[in-house]
């Protein structure tokens, strides 16, 4: 049995041992027991794991004095909501008596209390604050245990039993809070990393071979801003060009207290916002060159976000674009007072103003600090670059500047505030929100631009394809471009080299699974690659830099191995069905058309969810179907034109195809089929003569993809469910391998297209458009 404690941890006048002496007259003789170490054990536990629990949420400040700072920050509110607890309870244990037996029992209490309401303030829910606590207490207390047991008197072999299973315990609860994750089985399906099928690599292209290396022009750089500013600081004061800063008060809105706190922070207010960017450029580019402007999105603002995308900005300068990082710390949040709501229409219009600079004189070559061998800038190849809500403000700027005025305040033009109109002609959406601003409180509408969105599998921030709604909310003219791209393995902070491994801040980092996902440095080459290929399809009419983003092989061949997902459209398709002009699952988009079905177990026409369930906005067609082989006739889903028939195709044409796996159960299942959707489609003239391909002799076949984003299923919040939600792909299937099955097939005379699905035994499809194209 242990006996009494001896040394500095009971000298505490506070220590809830009876050890720490009788506060009133003394009421008997000493106990002796375990009573005593246990009660001293338990208080040093929550003492010390209210410290380390403060030290590592400090890190979560991510301060301007380094993360040193940041720890002791936190470790010190730590050691002061223990102060105040210990403070509260000996009050209340001076007014009710019992002062030792209450202190101890109080800072229990606080530290355990303290630890789960600041988690749970956090956004944790409570079973992930409980969880979290619980394996932090075991690492404290392990280490504090096996310390009482060495120090106190008794059995010789218990103590050593007590203190091999603390330390047991405190190394075991130490070693899960630094391991990254690993695999866990979800029912009667495999592990999560066995149902993610790898895009198997094809041919590399050889434009985007030739992008994603350096390319053949030297860098140089330079930056330009408020010289008073935050950022002139960072920089150095001497090496900015002064230009001056622009009142977005208008559209700002500060509490009376964040006011003068984000004031202090920045050194300004939104009234006097900085036009800061960081430009890397081409040195001996002849003629005008491209401009790209990067605009990051909501971070800690003492992170200096800007400097977060040199990786893309040396590869696009490499191969003769001039590229302006932004800072837009202005907009970003300040630790522990928090960050701005509905501010994306203030971030788009910095960009304007930014494109202002670029076009009035300021920026030119050899102008008041400016380089001499900064190339001119051609403003007819203008793109507008943003991550997380920058890729929502640069959509929103590419809007604004097309409508000239705000639709909320139409009193000044933009042209008035910011010049233009500056007609970007390509923009690019990284991991972007979606309608954190509506203009006109409608969800904003892209028309002109070419327009390309990257989504990353892994992002525990924009925890789905947000960037979808606006690809189908963006209309691009014939021989344009728009195009998805999926990165399963990709997060939402590895595009930017500062904004740390995890997309979710200390302590609540250490419930992130961190295994499977992508390396930071490949993420952010690839995202280089991507974007140079599409600028060099959109500002230098290189079609053939699109290659890319036409066949998810190709593009795996220059992804690091995962799985990758691709829609694309270039405005030159005839759309046959597409589901959004009503809620008939029996009606086309062309008109004349009529859809019919039999056999199936499934056929609806609805809104394909989020996580969260969040809407896409997007109607698909859901098809599911049992085949057997007792049916007299296969299941099958058909369009057929009834008067006309349907367009024109060539030879060198293909059938369109965007499709996902179904991700629900079929009726009187317990889970979604396993194998992908495989079926025929089929073409059938005027004269009833049909061509049969098969949907994966075209391309790999969309699947699944579940994404494990937590170390343990109870850490995953609502958010980041479910683990698997439908991921559309596009599928091209060629005129001509219809003719190789049928050579007499009358293309002048098609009449139907019909989905047969004898292919596999049973299968859950969305199909979201049908058309015929080039």
């Amino acid at each position: 049995m242990l006996g009494d404690v001896r040394g500095p941890l009971r000298s505490s006048p506070l220590d809830p041992s009876p050890q720490a002496g009788p506060v009133g007259p003394p009421s008997g003789p000493r106990r002796r027991g375990i009573g005593g170490p246990v009660r001293t054990a338990l208080t040093w536990t929550f003492r010390a794991f209210l410290v380390a629990l403060g030290a590592i949420s400090g890190l979560a400040f991510e301060g301007p004095w380094g993360p040193v700072v940041d720890a002791a920050i936190g470790a010190l509110l730590g050691l002061a909501a223990l102060g105040l607890g210990h403070g509260l309870y000996a009050l209340l244990a001076w007014t009710t008596g019992g002062l030792a037996r209450a202190v101890g029992a109080g800072t229990v209490a606080a530290a355990g209390g303290l630890a789960v309401l600041s988690l749970a303030f956090m956004g944790t829910p409570p079973v992930v604050a409980g969880l979290l606590t619980g394996i932090g207490l075991l690492a404290c207390g392990g280490v504090v245990a096996a310390v009482v047991a060495i120090r106190a008197s008794g059995s010789v072999p218990v103590r050593v039993a007590v203190a091999t299973l603390g330390l047991a315990t405190s190394a075991l609860a130490t070693g899960w809070w630094f391991w990254p994750g690993g695999s866990f089985p979800t029912g009667s399906l495999p592990p999560i990393e066995e149902r993610v099928p790898v895009t198997e690599p094809g041919e590399p292209d050889p434009v985007a071979a030739r992008l994603a290396d350096p390319g053949p022009y030297p860098t140089a750089g330079f930056a330009y801003g408020d010289p008073a500013s935050r950022f002139a600081r960072a920089v150095g004061r001497d090496a900015v060009v002064p230009v001056p800063s622009v009142d977005l008060s208008d559209r700002v809105e500060l509490s009376a207290a964040a006011r003068p706190l984000r004031a202090l922070a920045l050194g300004h207010g939104p009234e006097a916002t900085p036009r800061n960017a960081l430009v890397t450029y081409p040195v001996g580019v002849d003629g005008p060159a491209p401009l790209a402007l990067i605009v990051h999105g909501n971070a800690n603002l003492f992170v200096r976000s800007e400097a977060g995308y040199a990786a893309i900005a040396e590869r696009l300068a490499s191969h003769g674009t001039v590229v302006a990082s932004v800072d837009a710390s202005t907009f970003n949040a300040l630790p522990i007072v928090g960050g701005l709501d509905g501010e994306n229409d203030a971030r788009a219009l910095q960009l304007l103003a930014h494109l202002h600079l670029w076009s009035d004189g300021s920026l030119t070559p050899g102008a008041d600090g400016v380089p001499n061998d900064l190339p001119a800038v051609d403003p007819d190849r203008i793109a507008l670059i943003g991550h997380s809500r920058g890729g929502e403000a640069a959509t929103l700027a590419a809007v604004f500047d097309r409508l000239g005025a705000l639709p909320d305040d139409a009193r000044r033009s933009l042209s008035e505030r910011f010049g233009g109109p500056y007609r970007p002609a390509a923009v690019v959406a990284i991991a972007p929100s979606d309608q954190q601003h509506r203009p006109g409180d409608r969800p904003a509408r892209l028309i002109g631009p070419d327009y390309l969105v990257l989504h990353a599998g892994h992002d525990a921030d924009v925890f789905a394809v947000f960037g979808d709604r606006q690809y189908e909310r963006t209309d691009v003219a014939p021989g344009g471009l728009r195009a998805s791209v999926f990165l399963h393995r990709a997060t939402h902070s590895g595009f930017n080299d500062r904004w740390g491994p995890s997309d979710v801040r200390p302590p609540l980092d250490r419930a992130m699974n961190a295994t499977n996902v992508m390396d930071p440095a490949a993420q952010q080459g690839l995202a280089a690659t991507l974007i140079a290929a599409f600028l060099e399809r959109s500002l230098n009419g290189n079609d053939d830099a699109a290659a890319i983003f036409r066949d998810p092989a190709t593009l795996a061949a220059h992804a690091p191995p995962g799985a990758v997902r691709l829609r694309f459209d270039d405005g030159r398709g005839r759309v046959i069905a597409g589901f959004q002009e009503d809620v008939d699952p029996r009606t086309g988009t062309l008109p004349g058309t009529e859809i019919e079905a039999a056999g199936l177990t499934v056929w609806r026409e609805a809104d394909p969810r989020l996580r969260r369930d969040e809407p896409r906005e997007a109607n698909v067609a859901h098809l599911g179907w049992r085949a057997s082989e007792e049916d007299e006739d296969p299941p099958y889903w058909q369009v057929t034109r009834t008067v006309l028939p349907l367009p024109r195709l060539q030879p060198g044409d293909a059938l369109r195809l965007e499709l996902a796996a179904g991700t629900e159960p079929l009726p009187g299942d317990d889970a979604p089929p396993h194998d992908p959707p495989d079926a025929w489609i089929e073409l059938i003239d005027d004269e009833g003569r049909v061509a049969s391909v098969r949907l994966s002799e075209a391309g790999p076949l969309p699947r699944a993809l579940p994404t494990r984003f937590t170390r343990l299923p109870a850490f995953a919040t609502d958010r980041l469910r479910p683990a698997a939600y439908p991921l559309l792909q596009r599928l091209d299937v060629p005129v001509a391998s219809f003719l190789e099955r049928e050579p007499e097939l009358d293309l002048d005379r098609l009449r139907t297209v019909r989905l047969r699905f004898d292919a596999t035994v049973e299968g859950s499809l969305l199909l979201r458009s049908l058309a015929f194209g080039p």
